[in-house]
């Protein structure tokens, strides 16, 4: 239930504090929480395990809420509560891991400590709980009376229950948390502890001084504010160990409380341990030092009722035969349990003492807090607890020789006699409460006396102490209750410390000699961390000794109690008490004496006493032990208590009166008469008491001590000082006076107390003189006063000086070099301190003079030797500057010294300090005109310290974590360098622009920073201002707006004419530099200022920023879409108003202008939480809408309101953010991101938030699949297309997602630089966008040409955050560079270029979206726009040239030798980087004819990398490594790599190792049947059968000469060919095929036909297949019947009389009735034109051509109508008819028979020729146009795209008889057939057409590249026709034409060559001579 790690109890309690979060929280939101609460039946409440989890986690969300439905949740847990009684427990007699309570117990505790908690908080319920909690205590304590019930019941359920009660009852929280969240705090990540946070490093003395100011005086030093607001104080006091602050713990250990300094007995507990375990324990808080309790600032109120019922209750419970009654039971149910029945953990073996401590503590814990009470009802608890008190008393006299002391490690196991002794005191706390009159007020201090006085055995020591505590309370506050009798008190504190009382003497006694020899002792040095004392005599030393200093500590604070009101009631009592307290310190003393021993003896004898009292000093050694007599060691030990009791005693009573001056100075003076009289180790004691005192503010002390402490440091450091005992002591106490010194340091109030203790101790550090330890000492003091002080800035002259003489004093003696060999390290930490907030070093008159007085360093007190070693030293510190160098080596000492002081102060200033302006003043420094004027060159030396020290500071700035703070200071040091940059001071000038520079290459985001930008315009207008002024008058000083920065400028015409022209031209590279940089956000923050600016009256006049401002706009706007991938050349010849992007600027300065007065017009009108509900609505109806002109409207109206409020609206930002979830389209995506952008520029404050849900929004748009998440569609076989296929693109809606990553783009570069929550967001962003999967299909992110940009994008985004140290994670640095690397590979795993055509689209959308500049790259990140720029980032990002080779180069030997044992994790990447950049092949498609400036940029040097040579091992190398990352990315490697042979065959091994991981791919099937592995009848054959299917013209492909004949393959290409119907060549798929479809059929008998004989007249018929296909046939037609049958004879009948029409030459004997042309089967045939018959020319017999109407309805729409009846043919719906031509040929060149459909609209060049007798390009200008009329061009576009495509055809498949008669042009200038027409497209080959032309017809080429292997397929069959074209060498020359182990550029080249070879052939033109003198064919 409570165990922390259960993970049900953790998930309900943040389950809870979730729904606490929410205000209001809705009631859905916490519904399932209560429903996980058990419900009352009739047999009362079940708890198990989690019901009891439940309960308490709604617990904690009703607290936490502020209690929110209470009317619900509070009846449910008083249900609860009152159901306890009588609920059955599951699992109760179990006890839980980490529990030592039972869990009933642990359940009821909890419960009521919620609903007291509720009470406290709400004081409508207080009543009503209260009154149901006494109420069930009454029925529990019924049943504890004498119930039937069974014992186990009572003892296990019942009496933990009432325990639980009566622990939590009255209990409450004073502060916010409650106490059940203190019981379960919130869970936190546990922290990452790192190398250097180890604990094992040492403290450092500067840092971890010792403590003097005592638990039991910070009261009245230090107040809990001032310790809370000042972390720096050492002392923490008041501290309560435990549960610290937020509760109250009355622990029952007398030694649950110490100070923190102290050696700690435990480790700490967390709240739920403590609780869950002690028994008895409650929320009480204590003081630290006994059992005082701090009462509740407001306690929870019981009704006078309430008390009476729970005292009745009290009464009845500890009735004595109730709690034997209660033992007996429990003795008899464990008699009964048998050995090991699992009850054995049970913590109660008796119940009476427990329950009364319970219940007793809880009288105690209410009654303190009620006041006026009925004296009657007082008088009867006094009688009450007085007679339980000494039945108490009784049994603990009875049972005290049965006690042993207890095993340390039973932390939680309390005995029963210990428990009765915590009864007891809490019956004295009672008993003082009840306490009216003074007679019993006395004869309770009797009694208390009586007990404080008793002798205790040594083995109840521990025992009785918290009895004595309580007692010693008692005794002070009865003197505060009675005054009078405050003196007899006083005594009997008095006496209780220096008599000292039994208990103190033998726990003194005990702690340091164990007497009987039962306790070793072991003293040791600090160097070895007082290890074996811990480990040898921890646990019974450190108990007894914290007892003793309770008591003493208890004492002590009572006795001030209690003198501080007997002075009033007696003005002599405390110097009487004084008098006491020097009479017995001097007894002691002279105690000492008797024993005769010397001065030295007694030094030494006390040493040792010192080692015990503080036993991890370091002034005594181990074998001091041997060297001393241990005799006699007792007696000094009581005498040194007496004297330790003493001091302690006067000291409190110091600072207790420290208004008092006379009894300060009584104190002083016994002090003073002690100290060092002789020297002893109570010294240390007189001098930390000394230290209190001043920290305390005692009055007229402060001069007297310090003066001391002076003299103490003086004389003790001294080397000429006597050597007498007195100085001895104040040797041995000089490490003492610095701790004190410290102490006051840090705690010393005022501001001028503190200056003059800064004086003193500068003045000590200076006084020491070359005394290098000693005065290294005394900077603590400083260090720690410095700590406190703000930076010294104006310090006076004296002060200054002092800084000055410390600084040099430390160059010196190297105090401030760090990893000195000379001085301990926290020496170096001290001074690091003191230079946070030193003042500057600067000399208020003469720099020289001073330097020249300054005696300690003259030339004379240094060797010349060594002045030219420090010479060199600071030269070389200085990096050796060549302008400042000889005047190093001219200095004097002095001047060296003052140079390396300013050198160390400063650098350790910028590096140590917290101040922003902490590098500011070393501009002062610079601008000081004594350094000016100074003839040594100091001002140049300065300078050059200044370089250093700024050097350093941007190392700091660089190392801190990006987060708010720091941008913020780096915002105000831009502006700072800015102000310096237009100093009066020329040189200073040059200084600052060289700092600005350094701060902005270090911190590029600067340059874009809205802030920096803003301030810089301001100070351009405020210079320009200045020129307006009179120059006569005083120079005017100007106010920088939002700066702390004052401007002055120069008081003449001439120098501000050149300071505004040099910060003009400054700011114009600033801005050119940030428009590269940012473009998108640097004019964002231009409009938020020119917004600004119009909103006020600047704006009506001239204002240099603002016009800056726009000129910088204009001119730096970038290209537009359509001009960014233009060439140079290209680019010039535009003006600037085409190819800029100057418009975006003005239409979003509209737009924001626009929206902004409206919103503020709205909010005029109506309340900011109106407009907020009214702008959410709009667009949220717009969305549902879906309306994009509304949507885009009022998202701007939103992002205006968000602007210009300053609460921003959670709900209007989620809706900002998510419209493009909503509405995912290019113009909405376009609008909000303009709406982002404004808003991050506006409000950078609300970056974090929207990023947050941006990054959501985006999650969700991949959860939707939407844009390039969407899945990719199963890519379509350009050769199987059906009927119904549509081969196109099918992209996805890329487009937004352009838009949005070029936004996250800018975004990264501008967060990585500053902001590490925006990096977190952006890199979890691309986490979840990038899978980490290679080659999964369907891909995460797809995979089609048309993401390409945004995918890419994104890996670069991922790339650039790779980069430094932007993520110093290096987990997930390996996890998003993993992802990078597998989405960058995942984009090649699929077949190349299957949308090839694509390709080229999609780089010129990329272009149009990309840079705003194509000429500069000043981040190395591309800014060209004529290549995308993600791909060409991409390869500099992988750093291609920088590596210069690839790991499987012969190059990279000598890298791979020069990083020796590189790791093997980056070599992985880089072989993963070198075949990606490998794959990386769109240069060529980029730019086809390598047109110089459409070239990447060192295209050159990549062509060179990618063409060195591999081996045919490194071949290998990529393909297994390929495998091991995706066997699918291994398949698809070849494809890419075709001139690799190796490549090729070590990826055919592979699939045929292991076949199945790529059995899904039908294009891998390649590597597994291959000619040799069929003919070898491979074994891995047998898996084509199961083999993912392939395209029809490979399926064919098995049953040609390429693939020898083999069962499998035939098996598996019947399959596949039976997949694609209507396709097919074998037989059995033939007789399938053609029962399928009645068309295949008619198309299958008249191919066979066709074929059926070899020659024209059919008379030779084909040896080989004749008989074959002449029986087919005949199955065929024995397969139809019925409508099929009729089918078949209407069209037979039909087609034969149309191919025999040219020899009747007559239509009228044609019947079109339910027929079709053979060519045409998609289109039924309406009609026929009888005119249209015409004869046509041939060669053989004659042609005749005619015209049809056909309707066209698709094949199976035809099948139907054909198979149907007649008259569904005049009702069916189908497309629109039209008038189709054929040429019907019998015999002749088709064969026997044949039907040629002719082309619409279309003529042959030889009826053009014919017609006209004009050439081809005057054709084009009679029927076009003259070129410049768009007909013309349209005609050209047409012709040079349809001549490109039939190039390629004719080329591949050596089309013959292309003469001008077989040539056709249609109307709109598509030519039909084509030789070299070059006059149309240009009439030479540089004309802009011709290369066009050139262009399409490689990206042809390219394309059709990929499937030669088809085409080679489909050629191949058609080898045994015959053919002459079909015979030799056909295969080998169609393979050549394809080039195919060319690269993408070699195959480029290849086909331009053959473009120039054909436009250079004579033999073109000889041929169509030809034509024409043969056959008339004009040309």
């Amino acid at each position: 239930m409570a165990e922390d790690g259960h993970l049900f109890a953790k998930t309900l309690r943040q389950l809870a504090r979730s729904a606490a979060a929410i205000n209001p929280t809705p009631w859905e939101k916490l519904s399932r929480l209560f429903s996980l609460c058990p419900r009352e039946s009739t047999r009362g409440y079940r708890f198990d395990q989690r019901s009891q989890d439940a309960v308490l986690a709604l617990g904690i969300y009703f607290l936490e809420s502020g209690l929110q439905y209470k009317e619900k949740i509070l009846p449910y847990l008083l249900s609860v509560l009152k159901g306890l009684p009588k609920a059955q427990w599951v699992g109760y007699q179990r006890q839980v891991k980490g529990q030592r309570l039972p869990q009933t117990e642990i359940f009821s505790f909890c419960l009521n400590t919620i609903l007291s908690d509720v009470a406290n908080r709400d004081g409508s319920t207080s009543d009503e709980i209260l009154t149901a909690q006494i109420d069930v205590l009454n029925v529990l304590t019924r049943l504890c009376e004498g119930s039937d019930i069974p014992k186990v019941t009572l003892c296990t359920v019942i009496v933990p229950l009432l325990i639980g009660m009566a622990r939590a009852i009255g209990r409450s929280s004073d502060e916010d948390t409650p106490l059940i969240s203190i019981l379960f705090p919130t869970e936190a990540i546990p922290k990452v502890v790192s190398v250097s946070e180890d604990s094992s490093e040492p403290s450092k003395t500067f840092t971890n001084f010792r403590s003097i100011l005592p638990r039991t005086m910070s009261t009245h030093i230090i107040s809990q504010d001032n310790v809370s607001s000042n972390p720096s104080s050492p002392t923490g006091f008041p501290t309560i160990d435990f549960p610290g602050s937020r509760s109250r713990e009355r622990s029952p250990s007398p030694m649950a409380s110490h100070t923190a300094e102290k050696q700690p007995l435990e480790e700490a507990v967390e709240p739920a341990v403590l609780y869950f375990n002690k028994i008895g324990s409650s929320f009480t808080r204590t003081r630290p030092w006994g059992f005082e309790i701090i009462p509740e600032e407001d306690h929870i109120k019981f009704t006078s009722s309430n008390l009476q019922n729970l005292v009745a209750m009290a009464k009845r419970l500890l009735s004595k035969e109730v709690l034997k009654s209660l033992d007996d039971s429990l003795i008899d149910l464990f008699a009964n349990f048998e050995q090991g029945n699992g009850w054995s953990w049970f913590p109660y073996k008796s119940c009476s003492e427990t329950v009364t401590l319970v219940v007793m503590s809880l009288l105690r814990d209410v009654l303190e807090q009620e006041k006026d009470l009925p004296i009657s009802f007082m008088k009867d608890i006094q009688e009450f607890v007085s007679e339980l008190y000494q039945s108490g008393q009784v049994e603990i006299d009875k049972k005290h020789r049965h006690h042993s002391h207890r095993d340390g490690d039973k932390k939680w196991n309390l005995s029963p006699y210990e428990l009765n002794i915590l009864s007891c005191a809490a019956c004295v706390d009672l008993l003082f409460w009840a306490v009216r009159e003074e007679t019993e007020a006395e004869n309770l201090f009797l009694k208390l006396t009586e007990k404080i006085s008793m002798n205790t055995e040594r083995k109840l020591l521990l025992s009785h102490t918290p009895l004595v505590l309580v007692a010693l309370e008692a005794i002070g506050k009865l003197a505060v209750k009675f005054p009078n009798l405050s003196p007899s008190m006083c005594t009997s504190l008095r006496e209780f410390l220096v008599t000292p009382s039994p208990i103190l003497s033998k726990l003194n006694k005990y702690a340091t000699s164990d007497g009987r020899g039962s306790i070793q002792i072991t003293v040791t040095d600090s160097s070895s961390a007082h290890s074996s004392f811990r480990q040898k005599s921890r646990k019974p030393l450190n108990k007894l000794l914290i007892a003793l200093e309770n008591l003493r500590d208890c004492a002590i604070m009572n006795i001030c109690k209690a003198l501080k009101v007997a002075s009033e009631v007696d003005p002599d009592s405390d110097k009487a008490f004084m008098a006491a307290l020097s009479s017995r310190l001097y007894r002691a003393e002279m105690s000492d004496r008797k024993e005769g021993k010397s001065a030295e003896a007694r030094w030494n004898q006390l040493k040792l006493v010192m080692k015990f009292i503080r036993p991890y000093s370091s002034d005594m050694s181990t074998k001091d032990i041997q060297r001393h007599n241990i005799c006699g060691f007792i007696v000094i030990l009581e005498s040194t208590l007496i004297s330790k009791n003493t001091i302690l005693t006067l000291g409190h009573i110091a600072v207790a009166f420290k208004d008092a001056s006379k009894t300060v100075e009584s104190v002083i003076q016994i002090f003073q008469q002690k100290f060092c009289s002789p020297p002893s180790a109570l010294d240390v004691l007189i001098v930390d008491q000394l230290g209190c005192m001043v920290m305390a503010g005692c009055s007229g002390i402060y001069h007297e001590v310090m003066s001391m402490f002076q003299t103490i440091s003086i004389l003790s450091s001294s080397p000429y000082s006597k050597k007498d005992d007195k100085v001895k002591g104040y040797r041995q106490v000089s490490s003492a006076v610095i701790n004190a010194l410290a102490n006051i340091a840090s705690n010393i109030q005022g501001e001028n107390e503190q200056n003059d203790l800064l004086v003193r101790l500068l003045e000590l550090f200076v006084q020491m003189g070359l005394e290098a330890k000693r005065a290294s000492d005394k900077n603590s003091g400083a260090m720690k006063l410095l700590r406190r002080f703000p930076v010294i800035k104006d310090a006076k002259a004296r002060l200054n000086k002092l800084f000055r003489d410390f600084w040099q004093y430390c160059v010196v003696f190297g105090f401030g070099v760090p990893d000195s060999a000379i001085w301990p390290p926290e020496w170096y930490d001290g001074v690091c301190e003191i230079a946070t907030k030193s003042p500057l070093l600067i000399s208020r008159e003469h720099l020289r003079s001073e330097l020249l007085y300054n005696v300690a360093l003259t030339n004379d007190t240094i060797a010349q030797a060594d002045l030219v070693e420090l010479r060199l030293n600071i030269s070389s510190l200085l990096d050796n500057p060549p302008e400042v160098y000889q005047l190093i080596q001219k200095l004097s000492f002095a001047q060296c010294t003052y140079l390396l002081s300013v050198y160390r102060l400063e650098t350790l200033r910028v590096e140590y300090s917290t101040d922003t302006s902490s590098f500011h003043g070393i501009f002062q420094y610079l601008e000081d005109t004594t350094l000016q004027k100074d003839k040594a060159g100091m001002w140049n030396c300065v300078s050059s310290v200044a370089d250093k020290t700024f050097d350093r500071f941007l190392d700091v700035l660089a190392s801190r974590p990006k987060t708010d703070e720091r941008e913020r200071e780096l915002e105000l040091h831009g502006q700072f360098l800015l102000v310096k940059f237009n100093h009066i001071h020329k040189r200073i000038r040059r200084v600052a622009d060289k700092y600005f520079s350094d701060l902005v290459g270090r911190f590029p985001h600067l340059l874009w920073s809205g802030v920096v930008l803003k301030t810089m315009l301001d100070i351009l207008q405020l210079l320009s201002k200045s020129l307006e002024m009179d120059p006569n008058q005083d120079a005017p000083e100007f106010k920088v707006a939002d700066t702390p920065f004052i401007l002055r400028v120069q008081d003449n015409m001439v120098d501000r004419e050149t300071t505004v022209k040099d910060f003009a031209a400054r700011s114009h590279g600033i801005l050119q530099e940030s428009m590269k940089w940012a473009p998108n956000t640097t004019r964002s923050h231009l409009i938020e200022y020119l917004l600004e600016i119009e909103n006020t009256t600047e704006g009506l006049f001239q204002h240099s920023g603002l016009a800056l401002a726009t000129e910088s706009v204009l001119n730096f706007a970038g290209y537009n879409k359509s001009a960014a991938p233009l060439g140079s050349a290209v680019l010039d010849r535009r003006p600037t108003c085409v190819k800029m992007d100057s418009s975006t600027f003005m239409a979003n300065f509209s737009l924001r202008s626009r929206y902004t007065g409206e919103v503020a017009g709205m909010k005029s009108i109506c309340s900011e939480d109106e407009l907020s509900k009214l702008l959410f609505n709009k667009l949220e109806t717009a969305l549902q809408k879906q309306d994009g002109e509304e949507i885009y409207r009022a998202m701007f109206r939103v992002c205006a309101f968000l602007v210009s409020v300053k609460e921003f609206s959670r709900q209007l930002l989620h809706l900002l953010c998510w419209t493009v979830v909503r509405h995912f389209t290019e113009k909405t995506m376009e609008g909000a991101v303009s709406c982002w952008i404004w808003l991050l520029a506006a409000r950078p404050d609300l970056s974090v938030e929207f990023f947050c849900e941006m990054g959501a929004a985006w999650q969700n748009i991949v959860d939707r699949k939407l844009g390039i998440f969407r899945e990719d569609k199963p890519r379509k076989d350009p050769l199987a297309k059906a009927e119904d296929d549509v081969l196109g693109p099918d992209p996805p809606n890329a487009v937004p997602h352009q838009i949005w990553t070029w936004f996250l783009a800018e975004r990264v570069e501008v967060a990585k630089y500053s902001n590490l929550n925006q990096v977190s967001i952006l890199t979890d962003l691309l986490n979840k966008s990038l899978s980490i999967s290679v080659g999964k299909s369907p891909s995460p992110l797809s995979r089609h040409p048309e993401a390409i940009g945004p995918r890419f994008r994104m890996l670069i985004m991922g790339l650039s955050l790779l980069q430094g140290d932007t993520l110093p994670n290096r987990t997930n640095k390996s996890v998003l560079r993993e992802r990078i690397y597998a989405a960058a590979l995942d984009y090649f795993a699929k077949i190349f270029l299957s949308y090839i055509h694509m390709y080229m689209y999609c780089l010129k959308q990329e272009a149009e979206g990309g840079s705003d500049d194509a000429t500069s790259n000043t981040l190395n990140l591309s800014q060209s726009g004529t290549l995308p720029p993600d791909l060409i980032q991409a390869t500099k990002w992988m750093n291609i040239m920088n590596t210069s080779m690839s790991t499987y180069s012969k190059r990279s030997a000598s890298a791979r030798k020069s990083q020796g044992q590189g790791s093997s994790y980056i070599k992985e990447y880089i072989r993963k980087r070198n075949v990606i950049l490998s794959l990386v092949m769109m240069i060529t498609w980029h730019n086809p004819l390598e047109i110089q400036e459409l070239k990447v940029p060192d295209e050159e040097k990549i062509a060179l990398w990618r063409s060195q040579p591999l081996t045919e091992k490194q071949w290998k190398e990529i393909a297994r490594m390929a495998w091991e990352i995706s066997p699918t990315l291994a398949v698809y490697l070849p494809s890419r790599f075709r001139n690799s042979a190796p490549l090729i065959q070590e990826v055919t091994r592979l699939v045929r190792l292991n076949p199945d991981p790529v059995s899904h791919i039908p294009e891998a099937i390649h590597f597994l049947v291959t000619p040799h592995s069929v003919e070898a009848d491979a074994p891995e054959l047998c898996h084509v059968l199961t083999w993912s299917l392939v395209s029809p013209v490979v399926a064919l492909s098995y049953f040609s000469r390429q693939y020898p004949p083999h069962p499998l393959t035939a098996q598996y290409a019947v399959r596949a060919l039976r997949s694609h119907p209507p396709m097919g060549y074998i037989i059995d798929f033939i007789e399938w095929a053609a029962k399928s479809s009645p068309l295949l059929a008619h198309q299958l008998l008249w191919n066979m036909q066709t074929n059926l004989y070899r020659d024209e007249d059919a008379t030779i018929k084909d040896e080989a297949i004749g008989e074959q296909l002449e029986t087919l046939m005949s199955k065929i037609k024995k397969g139809l019947s019925g409508s099929a049958l009729q089918f078949y004879e209407r069209e037979f009948d039909f087609f034969g009389k149309i191919t025999n029409i040219s020899g009747l030459i007559r239509l009228s004997v044609l019947s079109v009735s339910g027929c079709y042309l053979p060519s045409n089967p998609e289109a039924i045939v309406k009609a026929i034109d009888y005119k249209s018959g015409t004869p046509m020319q041939s060669a053989a017999k004659a042609p005749f051509l005619a015209k049809f109407k056909v309707q066209k309805c698709g094949i199976h729409e035809l099948e139907k109508l054909g198979m149907g009846e007649h008259s569904l043919l005049e009702n069916a719906s189908m497309g629109s008819q039209y008038w189709q031509a054929c040429i019907f040929k019998v015999g002749d060149d088709v064969r026997q028979c044949g039907v040629i459909e002719c082309v619409p609209d279309s003529q042959s060049r030889d009826q053009i020729g014919k017609a006209t007798d004009i050439s081809l390009y005057q054709y084009f200008i009679n029927k076009y146009g003259d070129e410049d009329t768009a007909q013309f061009q349209a005609a050209r576009r047409n012709f040079i795209i349809s001549m490109a495509a039939y190039s390629i055809i004719g080329f591949l498949l050596q089309i013959k008889d292309r003469h001008n008669g077989n040539l056709m042009l249609n109307s709109e200038g598509h030519i039909i057939h084509i030789d070299e027409m070059v006059a149309i497209m240009g009439g030479k080959m540089e004309a802009a057409p011709f290369q066009w032309y050139m262009e399409l017809c490689v990206q042809g080429y390219l394309a059709v590249r990929p499937y030669q292997e088809e085409i080679v397929s489909l050629v191949s069959l058609m080898l045994d026709t015959g053919f002459p074209c079909f015979r030799g060498q056909t295969i080998k020359q169609l393979r050549a034409r394809f080039q195919t182990e060319a690269t993408e550029r070699e195959a480029a080249t290849f086909m331009l060559k053959v473009i120039e070879k054909c436009y250079l052939s004579w033999r073109a033109w000889s041929y169509d001579v030809l034509q024409y003198k043969q056959n008339q064919i004009p040309y």
